[in-house]
């Protein structure tokens, strides 16, 4: 027996001393150091907390916080995020011995024509026991902890993914009340115009009864005054379609808030200009970006997993407990039973399952890790586009205010020479045209604009710190993933280029025969993600 134990440790300690699988750099996005399209060409980070505060409005702020409290996207996202810890709990307990017990009570009459039959005279007999077993696996060559560390770095996956849910909530809920308020300036527009062209309509009709007009104009104004009427329709159909998809993000029936947003209210200004900040803290604040980091490192992991089920595989047993065929004897110590013992397990031929295994892996790290490179250039070119959206639409606004201001003078001025009998009524229902145009655009342009900051925001990935802050999910708790013997926690640092990325401080594990490999999780190194190659 001591020459078991001996080899038994002799073998690990030597297996254990084996090169472990080694980080593998890739060729990486090259990330620019400024936004091109950044009006400000400020390096100063945006202030993107609570960023739809900075709109002033008080009923947007209401319904972000309904939203956040009652979404159900965010509530699965969070329940997710529960099931990712959870997880990652049962992968860290095969760390431990695994511990079991048995009992058995029972009588047996054997057969007379068998062996047992013929030792024991063919009488029944009583057996009754208890039992407690152990056994571990000694995760020499780490599977087990790369399980863990790829259970741990798909929990920060989901709670990523979840983040990014936030982000994209945040930004449907104000866009859908801006369209909202933008929606109900062009009805008061068009309510206006249809005032304005019934009185224009009268003065046709009075005109024409005193003998100055004819027939033709009435029914030129009437018809003006019909086609602006037909474009009330849509506006209404936009407006309740954008308070049912208001009441569905916050979580409420589609019909909540057609009395509560029935009033009016001016469309909402945000301010002219943002800082886009440097583009390397873009790629450590998004969450998506953030997210496809963590499941680089997940694939990772598996592909250790995968490779060290290649190795031998080690463990430790154990077994006491009592047996007796009567049950008042099972007290005594002659009814003790015991067996320990360690046992080795090679996969010597497999028909190439694991090898196989190994290639899957592989080329799934490859994929994820390709994911990882296009989410940070869709990171990249989402910020740019929605820059250049900003700055232009702002642009179109100052140029409809003037076609604005100058269809108002047309109008006035045409309608006053119609009434002195020195116009055209053509030049009248030309100018009302004009002016009705003008300002539909113009409120339309201002909406837009107010549109194209939220998707600035968006695109800048901002927040979710805000919201991590202020509200958490019953699911999630606020809490970080429970931390397993052998396993890692989280802890921020930065890599070389800025990028805000986690890393894994090990801990103390449970006794093994032998080091495993690092506990530090891998992280991202010159933007990227390291993951472990052949050796």
């Amino acid at each position: 027996m001591p020459r078991l134990a001996c080899l038994t440790l002799l073998t690990g300690g030597l297996l254990c001393a084996l090169p472990h699988p080694a980080p593998a750099q890739t060729g990486g996005v090259a990330v620019p150091s400024r936004f091109a399209a950044d009006p400000t060409r400020s390096t100063s980070q945006p202030a993107l907390g609570a960023w739809w505060r900075t709109f002033g409005d008080a009923t947007l702020d209401k319904l972000i916080a309904d939203a956040l409290a009652n979404n159900w996207d965010l509530i699965v996202a969070e329940a997710r995020v529960a099931e990712a810890m959870a997880r990652r709990r049962a992968a860290a307990g095969e760390l431990w011995p695994q511990i079991g017990g048995r009992a058995f009570a029972g009588r047996a009459q054997p057969s007379e024509r068998s062996r047992s039959g013929t030792f024991s005279g063919g009488a029944a007999t009583n057996e009754f026991f208890g039992t407690l077993t152990a056994s571990w696996e000694l995760d020499v060559f780490g599977r087990i902890r790369q399980g863990v560390r790829s259970a741990q770095a798909q929990a920060e996956a989901d709670e990523e993914r979840r983040r990014d849910v936030l982000v994209i909530l945040l930004a449907e809920v104000a866009s859908t009340y801006l369209e909202l308020r933008g929606l109900q300036a062009e009805q008061t527009v068009v309510a206006d115009n249809i005032k304005s062209q019934e009185e224009t309509a009268g003065l046709t009709r009075v005109r024409r009864e005193a003998g100055v007009d004819n027939a033709l104009a009435v029914a030129q104004a009437e018809g003006q005054l019909a086609i602006t009427k037909a474009t009330l329709p849509p506006l209404v159909q936009g407006i309740r379609e954008s308070k049912h998809r208001l009441a569905t993000l916050t979580g409420q029936p589609p019909a909540a808030y057609l009395e509560r947003l029935a009033a009016s209210a001016p469309l909402p200004r945000g301010p002219a200009r943002i800082p886009a900040g440097l583009p390397s803290a873009l790629l450590a604040r998004r969450p998506d970006v953030r997210q496809a980091e963590r499941l680089v490192a997940a694939s990772a992991a598996q592909l250790g997993q995968a490779r060290a089920a290649r190795l031998p595989s080690f463990a430790l047993t154990a077994q006491t407990g009592q047996q007796s065929e009567e049950i008042g004897d099972l007290v005594e110590r002659r009814a003790n039973l015991w067996s320990f013992g360690a046992s080795l397990t090679i996969p010597l031929f497999t028909g190439g399952t694991l090898r196989e295994n190994v290639k899957a892996a592989e080329a799934v790290l490859t994929q994820v890790r390709a994911g990882y490179e296009q989410t940070m250039l869709l990171a990249l070119e989402e910020v740019e586009t929605a820059l250049v959206r900003h700055a232009e639409s702002q642009k179109t606004l100052e140029a409809l205010r003037e076609a604005e201001t100058q269809a108002r003078i047309t109008l006035t001025l045409s309608t006053d020479l119609y009434k002195n009998g020195a116009g055209s009524f053509l030049n009248v229902l030309e100018a009302q045209r004009s002016k009705l145009l003008a300002q539909a655009q113009s409120v339309a342009s201002e909406s837009q604009v107010a549109l194209n900051l939220v998707g600035l925001y968006k695109a800048l990935g901002g927040g979710w710190e805000a919201a991590d802050a202020g509200t958490r999910g019953p699911a999630a708790g606020g809490k970080t993933p429970a931390t397993a013997p052998g396993a890692a926690t989280p802890a921020s640092h930065r890599d070389g280029g800025g990028r805000a990325v986690e890393k894994m401080t090990g801990e103390r594990p449970p006794p093994q025969a032998g080091p495993g490999p690092s506990g530090s999780r891998t992280g991202t190194q010159s933007r990227r993600t390291a993951a472990p190659s052949d050796s």
